[in-house]
């Protein structure tokens, strides 16, 4: 493999969307349950609250959703609801935090802080 096929990124970014798209194409049941879970949680927060996209599945745990039928539909369906925050202007990145999920091997994540309701 040369360096121009291992360096894309078009190509990634066509291969994440496709491979959201796949697994939100699936138990659309669940996925209406976690946004709209999700959405309530996000109206509650206080405008300044800090948090990564790990939060959300935290949340939805806590408050008792089920697991979807694919682990990488938790990410599809968080990475949809902050593009979605981010383009109304309702979050802006401020800074990295570490995972604290066992899975997530301590990966550094994009934090948001909520600007506005």
């Amino acid at each position: 493999m040369t360096q121009g096929t291992l360096f894309d990124l078009p190509v990634g970014k066509a291969r994440r969307k496709a491979g959201e798209t796949r697994v939100l194409s699936k138990d659309e049941i669940w996925r209406e349950g976690f946004y709209n879970t999700i959405q309530l949680w996000f109206v509650s927060l206080p405008v300044g609250t800090k948090f990564i996209g790990e939060d959300l599945r935290r949340y939805a745990i806590h408050v008792g959703m089920t697991r979807p039928h694919h682990h990488n539909t938790w990410s599809a369906c968080a990475a949809r609801m902050l593009r979605q925050w981010f383009k109304a202007n309702l979050i802006e990145r401020d800074g990295y935090r570490t995972a604290e999920a066992k899975r997530a091997h301590a990966r550094m994540y994009p934090q948001y802080r909520k600007v506005a309701s």
